[in-house]
This record gives structure tokens, sequence and C-alpha cells, in this order.
């Protein structure tokens, strides 16, 4: 119980410190789309992918290597402990110094290359510094993990999201600095969280570095790092082909409905913080293949659900958060709503290679996948525009689904209930097209009858059979006892 009671309070933290990060993001929405341009806020969306791309390779799977690494050693191997922190610290700071500095003489050549001008390098300057001192901070945070100290954590995250809002909103609407302002609100704010996270875990390093760790660590973090990298190219390399054969106006009106779009895998990202302990504590029991097939069901459910409604109300959300100059973003969201649900889908099938430890089949599904999708998005972007890269993004998911299910049930079959699964996709599918039948200029009325409409969608699952009361007291039942075991609270027994 106390284990489990551990595992609740740290995820419950951490998943804090993810919705800080991803809040931060929609609370900036309309104050960047006031003060940039489609055309500004596309550049800002590139360079910041290329921002991504940098951490990817700087990281290269050190920060979960440092974590599957750290724990070998006994609680009182503080020495050693010590040595391994110490020795990815000092290998982040070395290979991130030399990696920026080529960055930075390539600046120039990168900016034309992909952004069409040379304008743009100061910016791109100012990424590659935000990247670098993201990268050191990484340890120190890496460290607070594995400290458990998840409060501390969040209120880091929580304070740098804070920080970025504020100096935001200085640098667009007091000091009118514009695109510029957005990286220098960046930069700042990135300083004074590596400041304050180092401040808090110094006693941790020392000046002691073993190439021996430092193998141990690459071996099992490169191939993480690729799995990183192919999910990048999935869901991010749309945007370049889209400044290639569009404009970076069109970047813009499609990044900011792809971040709304992104709404359901913050859902599905909050139910993998917990999957874990709960899909290795069910594989302990008996039927435990038909407890976790009934379960995905429910689970795929509630992602449904969740795409539902980003889907329904889109419009009316784009309308209140952002410039006029931006609306027709809403129609891509959702696409790119029902590419997460069939990322969490994904996933789902994914236990079945988890419980077997064949995760390097990651690599072979997701590097086939990111093929696909960039052939994709080279024949339908140019033909269909920004919704020719949501439809690409959607085919690239459902061809991830088929090929896990197949790799997945060779590993460790699980029988999971198709039958119902293509059911509640088939049922949320049809609402949705009936919902695009509500037109009215008065969004509340729109958002009324939207609302009536998608109360159809647990009805229907209702009337088809898919789901009954029993079930659902015996889903809750299956969840409860996972998390608590025998220690069920009074209030969650069944009655």
């Amino acid at each position: 119980m106390k284990f489990y009671k551990k595992i609740l309070k740290h995820t419950t933290f951490y998943g804090i410190s993810n919705l800080f990060i991803s809040l931060t993001g929609f609370i900036l929405i309309p104050l960047y789309t006031k003060h940039l341009r489609p055309e500004e806020y596309g550049v800002y969306s590139i360079i910041a992918l290329i921002g991504t791309v940098i951490l990817y390779i700087y990281d290269m799977g050190i920060l979960n290597a440092l974590v599957r690494h750290y724990f070998e050693f006994d609680t009182d191997d503080i020495d050693k402990k010590r040595r391994m922190v110490s020795t990815a610290l000092w290998f982040f700071i070395i290979v991130s110094i030399l990696f920026s500095v080529f960055l930075l003489w390539c600046s120039t050549s990168i900016s034309t290359l992909i952004l069409g001008g040379r304008k743009y390098t100061y910016l791109l300057q100012m990424m590659i510094a935000i990247i670098f001192l993201k990268t050191v901070s990484g340890i120190p945070m890496t460290v607070l993990r594995m400290k458990e100290k998840s409060v501390l954590f969040m209120c880091l995250y929580g304070l740098n999201g804070l920080g970025i809002i504020v100096l935001s909103y200085i640098f667009l609407s007091i000091i009118k600095k514009g695109l510029v302002g957005v990286f220098q609100s960046l930069l700042l704010a990135t300083i004074i969280f590596a400041i304050s996270s180092f401040a808090f875990t110094f006693r941790n390093y020392g000046f002691s570095f073993s190439f021996r760790y430092l193998v141990k660590m690459l071996k099992y973090g490169l191939p993480l790092s690729l799995v990183m990298l192919f999910g990048w190219i999935i869901n991010f390399s749309d945007r370049y082909l889209i400044r290639y054969f569009l404009s970076l106006s069109d970047v813009g009106l499609y990044s900011l409905g792809y971040k709304f779009g992104q709404i359901i895998y913050m859902a599905v990202l909050s139910f993998l913080m917990c999957w874990g302990p709960i899909l290795f504590t069910i594989v302990k029991e008996q039927n435990h293949q038909k407890t976790l097939a009934r379960l995905s069901t429910y689970i795929a459910t509630v992602f449904m659900f969740v795409c539902l409604i980003v889907s329904f109300f889109c419009r009316e959300i784009v309308i209140l958060m952002a410039e006029s100059s931006y609306y027709s973003s809403y129609r891509i969201v959702p696409l790119i709503s029902f590419s997460y649900y069939l990322f969490g889908i994904y996933m789902l099938f994914l236990s079945g290679i988890l419980i077997s430890k064949h995760v390097s089949k990651q690599l072979i599904i997701l590097g086939a996948a990111s093929v696909i999708n960039i052939l994709l998005n080279i024949i339908l972007i140019p033909r269909q525009g920004i919704m020719g890269a949501a439809v690409a993004t959607i085919i690239t998911y459902l061809f991830v689904v088929v090929y896990t299910y197949l790799i997945a049930q060779r590993s460790y079959p699980i029988p999971y209930e198709l039958k119902r699964l293509m059911l509640v996709t088939l049922t949320g599918i049809i609402i949705f097209v009936f919902s695009l039948v509500v037109s009215s200029s008065s969004l509340v009325y729109t958002a009324v009858i939207k609302f009536i409409i998608l109360c159809l969608f647990p009805i229907s699952l209702f009337m088809l059979g898919i789901f009954n009361k029993a079930q659902l007291q015996k889903g809750k039942e299956i969840m409860v006892r996972a998390v608590f075991k025998n220690n069920i609270p009074f209030w969650m027994k069944p009655k």
C-alpha cells in the first residue's frame, strides 16, 4: 500500500507539472495571435520545431538511461550514484557546447535553407541557446525525479510557466518587441529555470567522469532516442513540407490548429503516466489478458469522448481565443484530434510489446511509419493544403495501430475486443459527422445544440449494448484493485 500511495502521489505531481507546460502554451495563444501575424507565428513554430530536433540530438537518450542505471546501485552507494550523474552532466555540457558552436556557425545557412531568408538567423541563434540550457538543466530535473522530489519538480515547472507568461506579456504588450520578443522572453525564462534547478541539486554533482558508465547509458539510450526522433517525424515534419509547398502563413494556421488538436494528447499523456504501474500489476493476476482487453475498451472510450469534445467545440474555442486571421485553423482540429485518439489506441496495443520486453520493435514500427508519413505529406500537401497534412497524420497513425497490433499479438497475445473498439470508433465518427449540420451565427446556441448531440455518444453505446451498468461497475473494480490491491478504501468498495 505504501508503494502504491507513493506512485499515486508522484504521478499526480508530475501530471500537474505536465499540465503547467501545456497550459502555458494555451494561455499564450491569445497573446501570440494578437501580436504576431500568421506568417510570424509560422516562423516561430518552425524554429521551435528545429529546437525540438536539436534537443533530441543533444539528449541521445541519456536522461532515460540515467534513470534506468541509477537505481542499479544500492541506496548507500552515494559516491557511485554521484559519479554516474556527474558523468551524464559533463557529457551533456561538452557535447552541447560543441554542437551549439557548430550550429551557431551554420545558423545563417540553416535559416536560409529552412525559412527562406537570413533575417531569421538571430531568432535561430536564440533558440540554440535555449536548447543548450534546456539540455543541461535536464540533469537536475532528472535528479529531482530520482530523489522523488516531485513537489519541488512541480513548483519549478510551475514557476517556469508563470515566468514565460509574464515575460512574454512584458516583451510583447509593453515593450512591443514582436517576434524577437517571443524568443527573448523564452531565453530569459530558461536561464532563470536552469539556474534555479541547479541551485536545488548542486550537491549531487562532482568533477568525476566514467567512460564505463557513459557507454552503458549510451547503449541503453540511443535506441530510445531514435524512437523519439521517429515520433517527431510523424508529428512535426509536416510543418517543413507545408513551408516548402505552401507558405509560412499556412504553417502558422496549421500549427495553431494542431495545438488545439493536441488537447487529447494531454489526456493520453496523463493516462500513460500511471499506466505502467497498473499494467504490470494486472499482469501478475490470473486471467490478466482478458482484464487488459476489457480495460483497453473502457480507456479507448474515454479517449474517443475527449476527442469528440475537442472536435465538437473547436470552432468556438478558436474564435474565443485567437484573432480573426487565425479562425480557419479550426478545420484541421478534428482530424488531429482523431489522430491522437489513434495514438492512444497504439499505446494500448503496445502493452504486449512492453510486457514481453521486445521494445526494440518500436523502432521498426515508428521507422516505417515515419517514411510513410513523409511520402503522404509530399503527395497530399500540394493537392489538399494543410488539410492534406492532417489527413496524412491520420493515415500514418492508422498504419501504426494496425502494425503494432499484429506485432504485439505475436509477442504477447491479448484478446482485445476489436468489435467493440470498432463500434466505439464508428459511433464517435458518425455522431461527429451529424454535428457538422449545426450552423448558426450565435456561438452560445451552436454550443448548446452540439452539447445535446454530444450526449448521444454515451447513449448510443448503451443502446448498442457495448456497455452496461454491470460492465462499468466491473471496470471500476478492476482499476481500483489494480491500484489498491486488497486495501480498497471503504468509499470505493462495490455496494
